[in-house]
């Protein structure tokens, strides 16, 4: 559908292989850069470090990020900016303003997600017969009408902003009648001079499958030598352990939206004999991370607010000042002095996502490689990344076996 301007190229390598500091002496004065990063603090690095001049956007007076952005590019200036900016870029590429750029970025981007939850019934008779939102009955595909787009503000109290966003973008789409999928634009990966994508364990990664699906080429650097290297470093300071009193219960995200109030409390139990009575008894709750679905954690999901409230495995176990981070959780050293972590999670793709991808004839490879992915940017998070040990508390057996079959490179071995 698209013509493919864009040279792609990812390269893969570990933490601490010195990737960032190479691209900051790597730029040339004559050519224009767009670097996206996961931390505002990264963002500050790349304007005081590269070898060339770069400005990010700033959000003052009556402008904000994505007007200062497009200032920016019209401007021809060097950018570095955050990841939770770079989709908002949309329109700009369809107005050619990055057409001469160079893009950057260091971790992957969300490529594919859910979208905003519309009920069935709402989305046919109010969206469809309203004549708000055409789609396309063959691919899914979900555009906003002339009508939609004159009058959106004036009707954002009755029908989702986020949704027109969405849809706006290019990237939404109606799964099987019943799910509604975010991707990120073509535009983005295909109208750039060069695209080149910093990361790690990318065949993992939603990433590779969403280019194959849309059939755009890519070269995918790998390293194998300095990836062994890493591996057997890891497996010197990661130390696995079970949780017994767990290892047998269902931990995938549908096991614990479903979850009983008296298996809830199993955990709680669990987490509170191995903090009180067993081997986390005398860590302090600052060095420790715990992964769960929110809701399981925070009462109502909210963690945001002093009077944060604990519900389900966090309920009376006074963990609630420890660290609790999402399981995807990735580009962030705010917790990279953790000692220990808690991983109450058995990680799996979303159904619609993998087969949306077109990975349902591969899932359980697919889904193996997803979650060790996650898994290893979740665990280096804490101060293994720093090259210091960890333990790693797994009740999930399939993700046990996982992350040892990761640090015997098994999969490397395979391809010798």
């Amino acid at each position: 559908m698209y013509k493919q301007n864009t040279n792609i190229k990812i390269i893969d390598r570990p933490c601490g292989t010195g990737k960032t500091t190479r691209l900051l002496k790597s730029f040339n004065e004559n050519d224009k850069y767009i670097v996206v990063l996961p931390l505002l603090s990264e963002v500050n690095r790349v304007i005081n470090e590269a070898n060339v001049s770069f400005a990010q956007p700033t959000s003052e007076y009556l402008i904000n990020k994505t007007d200062s952005l497009r200032d920016l590019l019209i401007e021809g200036k060097n950018i570095a900016t955050t990841h939770s900016l770079y989709p908002n870029i949309v329109m700009m590429l369809r107005d050619g303003l990055l057409d001469d750029y160079h893009v950057i970025i260091d971790e992957v981007l969300e490529v594919v997600r859910s979208g905003k939850d519309i009920k069935r019934g709402s989305y046919n008779d109010i969206y469809i017969k309203g004549g708000y939102v055409v789609e396309d009955k063959t691919t899914g595909h979900i555009t906003p009408t002339k009508k939609w787009n004159d009058c959106v503000d004036d009707i954002d109290d009755t029908l989702s902003k986020t949704f027109y966003l969405e849809a706006k973008s290019g990237g939404l789409y109606n799964v099987d009648g019943t799910f509604f999928l975010w991707a990120l634009p073509i535009e983005i990966l295909t109208t750039n001079l060069s695209l080149t994508i910093y990361t790690y364990l990318a065949r993992g990664s939603m990433l590779l499958a969403y280019l194959n699906k849309l059939h755009i080429r890519y070269d995918h650097d790998t390293d194998l030598v300095t990836d062994l290297a890493f591996r057997k470093k890891a497996k010197e300071l990661i130390t696995i352990k079970s949780i017994p009193a767990i290892e047998k219960m269902k931990l995938t995200a549908t096991a614990q939206l479903n979850m009983s109030k008296k298996t809830k409390g199993k955990v709680a139990t669990a987490i509170k004999n191995l903090v009180y009575r067993g081997e986390l008894q005398g860590v302090q709750k600052c060095n420790i991370v715990f992964t769960s679905l929110k809701s399981n954690w925070y009462h109502n999901g909210k963690d945001k607010t002093k009077n944060a409230k604990g519900t389900g495995f966090s309920l009376n176990t006074g963990m609630l000042k420890a660290h609790w981070i999402a399981n995807t959780t990735r580009g962030t050293n705010e917790f990279a002095d953790t000692t220990h972590m808690v991983y109450l999670w058995d990680q799996h793709m979303n159904q619609y996502l993998r087969r949306w991808l077109g990975m349902d004839n591969n899932s359980h490879r697919a889904n193996d490689a997803y979650a060790i992915t996650e898994l290893i940017q979740w665990v280096y998070r804490s101060q293994v990344r720093k090259g210091k040990p960890v333990t790693l508390y797994l009740p999930s057996l399939r993700m046990r076996k996982l992350l040892q079959s990761w640090l015997d490179a098994e999969d490397i071995s395979n391809n010798f």
